[in-house]
């Protein structure tokens, strides 16, 4: 790991720093939070909104009745496509809605969905919490793990980080697995693409298993065919784990730890460039 440095806002430009992770607290502005660039290795400050917006806006008709407190909302396909839908689904009831984009209305219906157990029972599943469309064999003394799907360049990978036992704050190992959708299954992959880096974790507020596929170029200073994970299970650490798929090794950067700094209302959260 390289040494950290931190810098004042006029020495940074955030465009040119992404991807960058949020700190909330520590700062000596109101207003502004503590980010670190991934890709230079080092803090600055800045004034953000944590909900970062481009203004570009895809409408949608107004629900007929309103969508429950807690639920996820999932994309088809990238906003601009044609075939796009936006599904609700509710997260404590077998309830979902869908509107593709342009239509004029949503729709609603109740749904049920079977998968069989290990003994190849039948069991009834909720379709948002599941992981993809077919399920990962796992053997019955798999120790504790975080889950993650991503979505990059048309393909669907699974990614789980395997911890030590019970020990949130010592990674075992890391697996990959790719949906082949012919069949379906998932299968255990070794690489994500030589023009990519996924980047998981962070913001801990609903246990949130947060993913996200960038372009890995000398520019952005991500590393290709890696994956950044925030650990931010431990939450005393929020330690940044840089696996590289290709040399098969891990690097640890600590960069709030480092710099003195408690532990956050919230874990740190990631800020991301928009890829064509």
């Amino acid at each position: 790991m390289q040494g950290l440095s931190s810098k004042s806002d006029s020495m940074f430009d955030l465009a040119s720093a992404l991807s960058v992770l949020v700190h909330d607290m520590g700062t000596q502005q109101v207003g502004s939070q503590t980010l670190y660039s991934v890709s230079k290795q080092a803090l600055f400050t800045d004034a953000i909104d944590e909900r970062p917006q481009d203004s570009e806006r895809v409408w949608l008709p107004t629900a007929q009745e309103d969508f429950p407190s807690r639920c996820k909302c999932l994309l088809s396909d990238v906003p601009t496509a044609p075939s796009c839908s936006v599904l609700v689904f509710d997260l404590d009831d077998t309830q979902m809605w869908v509107c593709q984009i342009g239509a004029s209305k949503w729709d609603s219906c109740d749904y049920t969905i079977t998968v069989p157990d290990a003994q190849d029972n039948p069991q009834k599943r909720h379709i948002a919490r599941r992981n993809g469309i077919a399920a990962v064999g796992f053997p019955a003394f798999w120790p504790l793990c975080s889950t993650y799907l991503v979505g990059s360049c048309n393909e669907l990978f699974l990614v789980d980080v395997i911890f030590d036992g019970e020990n949130v704050h010592k990674i075992a190992e890391l697996v990959v697995f790719k949906m082949d959708f012919s069949e379906p299954a998932w299968h255990k992959v070794d690489r994500i693409g030589d023009d990519r880096a996924f980047l998981l974790g962070g913001d801990r507020i609903g246990v949130s298993n947060f993913g996200a596929s960038c372009m890995a170029t000398p520019e952005n200073g991500l590393w290709a065919n890696s994956i950044y994970f925030l650990n931010h299970l431990a939450i005393t650490e929020n330690y940044l784990h840089v696996f590289s798929l290709d040399k098969g090794t891990e690097q640890v950067q600590r960069p709030f730890w480092d710099m003195g700094f408690d532990m956050p209302v919230r874990s740190p959260f990631w800020i991301l460039p928009t890829n064509p």
